[in-house]
Formats: structure tokens, sequence, C-alpha cells
């Protein structure tokens, strides 16, 4: 669910990018969403094992080690760009939400939450988005609801439905097959990077793989039911900014007004998190500026904001999508070409690895010179780091062993055994070592 909630953004809730990215192709539009029920879960997992493999804190360690410096800097350049687009393209939402259901200038939605974004911006922000984050599950409920609503009132002509959805709803793309590719890559912008960071703090490469391929199919499972649901309604919803928040209104006025509320605040979650990165990002050299970049860079999104909700989606997100692709590219292929077998032999040795640490660790089982030595030329053979691996499982071995009841193990009476490692390998040997696996 952690890795969903990053991916189901505003964008996503509000319906707006279902509309134009699949909807407006008819018939067609629901093959779009059903590819990419397999590619987004199939790219979830590598960016999920790619930070697990690395142990990375961000998207610029893998991408540095996969592709070249060149490369790298690109893509960290266009997830930059698109953080800054999709943080105005938020606020323009947030205009959108409120005007339509409670009839407020525009203006005034994206004020507030501007204002919003820069005082929370003051604050602890990660612990501010972890508490709007938990209010995911709820607009997942939301979003079935409508669907199961729409399945069972369908119009009374499905075919026509689906012929005045391709007549009638704006898109600026070309054709299905590109819209999908394209919103693949926009989707998944976000979801790779905080994919990455999500894996890095897993050192079991197989839990965080399923991890991002579980994430990445329930997006994929709800899009589908949605594109359908915007379908059969199409004639309705075709104008409005937030369709999604019309179907929940049709339903229930007060369950509308719900939706705006819980809509409103994942807007919100979205674009103080980019806001915060983006400027994070923009004074990494000088971070005591912090606070003066942010102020500046949520009023130029501000000033953005002016234009139209839908026409922003219609604009910007193809064009970050298109961008994104070329990061998915390398991503898969890297992964194709050298990744996968460098990862599947990766996980064996560090399966390996935690058994023979619960051994050294569990005074219950028998823990030989063998057992040492294995152990040893195991950890030097990894990709990372051996004194931050040894470290790390023989802290998850104690922490396995605390959590079971039945071992009888007493965290308080453990002992740090002493380093099973006979060759010091330095860090950065490693890195070097490690990247030269991915370099031609």
């Amino acid at each position: 669910m952690a890795y969903f909630s990053c991916t189901v953004g505003a964008g996503f809730a509000s319906g707006q990018e279902m509309l134009q990215y699949y909807a407006a192709f008819g018939g067609w539009g629901i093959i779009g969403p059903a590819i990419a029920l397999i590619l987004m879960p199939l790219i979830a997992m590598i960016a999920m094992q790619y930070g697990s493999y690395f142990q990375a804190t961000s998207h610029d360690r893998v991408f540095t080690s996969v592709t070249s410096k060149l490369m790298a800097r690109f893509i960290d350049y266009t997830i930059t760009f698109t953080q800054f687009c999709i943080s105005f393209v938020m606020l323009a939402g947030a205009g959108a939400n409120l005007n339509q259901q409670f009839d407020t200038p525009l203006w005034f939605g994206s004020a507030l939450m501007a204002v919003a974004v820069i005082i929370c911006g003051f604050l602890n922000v990660e612990k501010v988005t972890n508490v709007l984050g938990s209010i995911t599950p709820f607009i997942v409920v939301l979003l079935v609801i409508v669907s199961i609503h729409s399945y069972l009132n369908p119009p009374e002509d499905i075919g026509a439905a689906f012929e005045f959805a391709q007549n009638n709803v704006a898109t600026a793309l070309p054709n299905w097959w590109v819209s999908t590719f394209n919103y693949v890559g926009i989707a998944m912008m976000g979801g790779i990077s905080m994919g990455i960071i999500m894996g890095g703090d897993m050192l079991d490469l197989k839990t965080a793989g399923h991890g991002g391929m579980l994430g990445g199919l329930l997006f994929g499972i709800l899009l589908v039911m949605m594109v359908i649901a915007m379908l059969f309604n199409s004639e309705t919803v075709y104008q409005d900014a937030l369709p999604t928040l019309s179907l929940i209104t049709a339903i229930s006025t007060p369950l509308g007004t719900f939706a705006s509320i819980i809509i409103y605040v994942m807007i919100f979650s979205t674009a103080l998190g980019n806001f915060y990165s983006l400027s994070r990002r923009v004074v990494a050299k000088k971070p005591e500026h912090f606070h003066k970049a942010l102020i500046i860079l949520v009023l130029i999104g501000f000033g953005l904001s002016f234009l139209d909700f839908a026409t922003l989606v219609g604009f910007v997100f193809p064009i970050t999508g298109y961008l994104a692709l070329i990061m998915i590219v390398v991503l898969i292929w890297t992964w194709l070409s050298r990744g996968r077998s460098e990862m599947t032999t990766e996980m064996k040795r560090r399966d390996k690895i935690r058994n023979l640490a619960l051994r050294m660790v569990d005074p219950k089982q028998k823990f030989t010179t063998a057992h040492r030595r294995q152990l040893s030329q195991e950890i030097m053979g990894s990709n990372l780091a051996a004194k931050h691996l040894e470290k790390t499982v023989i802290s998850e071995a104690v922490d396995e062993l605390s959590a079971d009841a039945d071992s009888g193990f007493d965290p308080e009476k453990f002992e740090t055994p002493k380093s099973v490692l006979t060759d010091h390998q330095p860090a950065d040997e490693k890195k070097a070592a490690n990247k030269e696996k991915y370099e031609d």
C-alpha cells in the first residue's frame, strides 16, 4: 500500500487523466489500461529491486550505476522538471476542486493550497505527508464505489456511449497506443523515484520486488475499473474538470462533499511533497536558502495555476510522459540485459547470508568455523560494502528472532559477535567494482 500511495496521485483521483488518456479513444481506450496493467507491476518491481540491490537512498544512486553519467544527469533533470510541472498543475487542480463542488473562485482554492504548502514547508514535512498519506484507502474505496455503481447502472447503449466519448472528449494524444505508453510514463515517473527509495530500505530483493509488483498491480486494476466507469458516464462528465467528483456527487451529495475534501487533501499531499523535494533539490549546495526557494517556487506555481486545470493536464502531462519513457526504457533495458542476472545472483547470496546470520545470532543453533568462513566469503562477494552489510544482517537477525515468541531469544542478553570479515575492502573500492558491472 505504501508504494501504491505514491503512485495514486491527485491527477488519478480526479479522473481527468483517465478521461483524456483513455476514454477519449472510446472502446480502444480499454485496451490501454489492460497493457498498463502488465507494464506497471513489472516497472515497479524493477525499481524496488534496484533500490534494494544498491540500498539506494535516491534515484541518483541507481541511474549513475546502471547507465552513463550523461544519461543519469538527463534523467535527474527530467524528474526535477516533472516535479515542478506536477506541482503547479496540483495548485490548479485545487482551485478546480473547490470551484466545482462549492462554487468558489478558481483562485481561492489555489491560493489556499499555496499558503498551506508554504506553512507546512516550515514544519516537519515528512511527518505531515505521512499523516496525509493515510487517507489513500479512503480514495480507493471511493473509486471502487464509483466503478461498481457505474457497472450496476450501465448506459442503455454502451456502444453509443463509447462512440460519444471518442467524438467529444478532448485529448492531446494522437491515438490510444501512444496514449497508453505516455500515461505509463507519467504515472511511473514519481513511482520509480519513490520505489527506488522504498526498495533501499529493504535488504531482501525478493520482498522488495513483490512489494513493487503488488503496488503496480493494484494501480493497474483500479485504472481499468475507472476507465470503464468513465466510458459508461462519458456523456455526463466529459466537460467536467474533476469527473470522478461529479460521479460521486451524482451518487450522493454528502458523499460528494466528503470526496471533494479527500481529493483536495490528496492534491495538497502531492503538491507539498513535490514542492518540498524540488526546493531541496534547487538549494542542494546551499540548504540554508531552502525556505526562500520554497516560497519563490510556490509563488511561480501559483501564477501558472491560473491556467485551466483540464488544459494543463492535457498539455503538461503528455510532455512529461514522453520524457519519462526514456527513464523507463533505461530501467527495463539494463534490467533485462544484465541487472536481472546480477540481482538473481545477489538475491541467492543474501538469502545465504541471512540464514548464516540467524545461525550465528541464535544461541540454539551451532555456528562453526566453517559457517563463519562461509558467511565472510558471502558478505565479501556482495555488491554492498562489507561492514555495512554485516551490521545490517546481524541487526535484522536480532529483530527477526526477537519477534518470534517461540525462539526463546532475549535481545537484552545479546552481545554483538566479533566481525566475521577477514578482508576489509574499502567502501569506495566496492562502489567502483559494482559500477564496473554495469558500465561497458
